[in-house]
């Protein structure tokens, strides 16, 4: 029973000491006491060290004893000093996010201008388009009524020759 027990937790820890196991957890412990720094949640715990240090100096007597505790408190009250620079510096960055929203703002209304524009473009481009369409349309219909205008001329003289020769003709005859 109890070798199940110990392959049970090899095979679900990976370690083979509870030991070491527990450094582990304790490393993580001390890396993510480390990240918290800035939050509000360390500040109150740095605060409520601090009351239980100052109470204990109070009721200490021993002077070496007195002087490990001042030691403790005045490294509690420069962490805290840095827990609250970091907590301004990020307020600083949360009042910084409104400039921010206005310059996205501002990118929106200028992309949004961009896309008016863009369409306006497109529809001067396909009035272009379609004015070249109607101007080639035009000139074909052009070219068709300067060939019938051509073609009428030139019946109009075959039609006034023919019109001098029947006269010609005709002084001919009556002339006869």
């Amino acid at each position: 029973m109890f070798v199940l027990q110990r392959m049970n937790f090899k095979m679900m820890h990976g370690k083979k000491s509870i030991q070491a196991e527990r450094r582990v957890v304790r490393e993580i412990k001390t890396k993510e006491g480390e990240e918290s720094h800035g939050s509000m949640s360390s500040l109150e715990d740095i605060h409520s060290k601090i009351r239980g240090i100052q109470y204990r100096v109070r009721c200490y007597s021993n002077v070496n004893g007195k002087e490990e505790l001042l030691r403790q408190l005045k490294q509690l009250e420069m962490e805290k000093e840095k827990v609250i620079a970091n907590c301004v510096a990020g307020e600083k960055i949360w009042r910084s996010l409104g400039w921010r929203n206005a310059i996205q703002e501002q990118i929106g209304a200028k992309h949004k201008e961009a896309e008016e524009s863009r369409l306006e473009h497109w529809r001067v481009q396909v009035g272009i388009r379609r004015g070249k369409e109607r101007l080639e349309h035009l000139q074909e219909g052009d070219c068709s009524l300067h060939n019938q205008l051509n073609d009428l001329r030139r019946r109009k003289q075959e039609v006034h020759l023919h019109i001098l020769d029947l006269r010609e003709q005709q002084k001919n005859e009556v002339q006869q």
